[in-house]
Parts: C-alpha cells; structure tokens; sequence
C-alpha cells in the first residue's frame, strides 16, 4: 500500500463503499497519490470513496503499459471469479518468456519438449494468447515426442500491441478489397 488505508476488515457488506487505486489512476485522474484519497468514483452504479493507492501491477507481464486500476472488497462487490496478484522481485524481467522480433514487432513465445524432437506450432485464433491452450493438450502433445511452440499473436498476450490514431473502417477495407484495391492495414 502506497498510500493510507488501515482497519482491514471493516469493508464489509453494508458498509460504505470503498476501493483503492493503482498509481497509474491515481497520477492520471487527480495528479497524485494524496489527491486521490477521498475522491469519488462510480463504480457498477455506485457512488465509491477513493482510500487507498497500490503500486502498479503489469498484467501483461513484465514489459508493456500498466492500465488504470480500481480494486473493491470481495465482500462489497462480489465477483464468480478471483485474480491472484504476485510480486515479482527486480529481476522479472530477466524471466520473461523469449521473443522474437522482426519489422518492429515483437512476439512473445514459448517452446515445451526436446528440441531435437518434430516441431509442432500451435496457431491460436484472432486475439487469442498462448496461454489459451489447455495444459492438456500441449503436455500430451510433448508427451508423444513434439517439440511444442505457441506464441501470441500481434496485439495479443505480451506481443506488441499496434497503436493506431483512429480505427480503420472495416467496411470500406473490405470493399477496397473486394474492388482489387489496395487495403491499409495498421
């Protein structure tokens, strides 16, 4: 915690509502950490007191942009689903997976298996991350003598992600390329 919060426990249903910022939120909406304290956000409806402000968690592992972030007591805003955060030490970075970069773009991968074994790539679909794949079937697959290899897709995972001013018009690009015309891709 970077910024005052204490008295766990009391958040509780009926309480009033809470949660707690990342730095990120905190320097892009109010200018700093204590600026952001007491402030109040609307959260699923609900009118939410800033009180607290954590460090910045980087979701898409140890490179890349940290997104905005707002937390709220499981017990006032119960969700079907839990995310477990780990604190990496100064060195994650050296333990990221490998990739490989050409014309700018970066794609992060990972390969399973003995190397000397039949190479087998794994082409997960449109926006899909190399961790989409079950478990399952990447161990079966070493387990009959492959040499695995996923990777995430551009845009996807920890691959580089393509940063446009405007979004193309998906329409017009498929009508320039039905009409045999040159399609600008981002």
């Amino acid at each position: 915690m970077r910024a005052p919060r204490s008295a766990p426990g009391r958040d509780r249903e009926g309480a009033p509502l809470v949660a707690i910022v990342n730095q990120t939120t905190a320097h892009g909406f109010w200018g700093s950490e204590e600026a952001a304290l007491g402030k109040h956000v609307v959260v699923n409806a609900r009118r939410t007191t800033i009180v607290g402000v954590v460090g910045d968690i980087y979701q898409a592992g140890a490179r890349g942009e940290v997104p905005p972030g707002i937390y709220q007591p499981d017990a006032q805003f119960p969700r079907p689903s839990t995310t477990l955060v780990v604190k990496a030490g100064p060195r994650a970075a050296a333990l990221s997976m490998p990739r490989a970069n050409t014309n700018g773009i970066a794609l992060e991968y990972e390969v399973s298996g003995d190397p000397a074994a039949p190479p087998i790539l794994l082409i997960m679909g449109l926006g899909m991350q190399l961790t989409s794949w079950p478990p399952a079937l990447r161990d079966g697959l070493v387990a009959r003598g492959f040499r695995v290899i996923a990777f995430d897709n551009r845009d996807a995972g920890l691959s580089t992600r393509i940063r446009v001013r405007r979004r193309p018009n998906l329409v017009l690009q498929i009508a320039r390329a039905w009409a045999r015309l040159p399609v600008r891709a981002p």
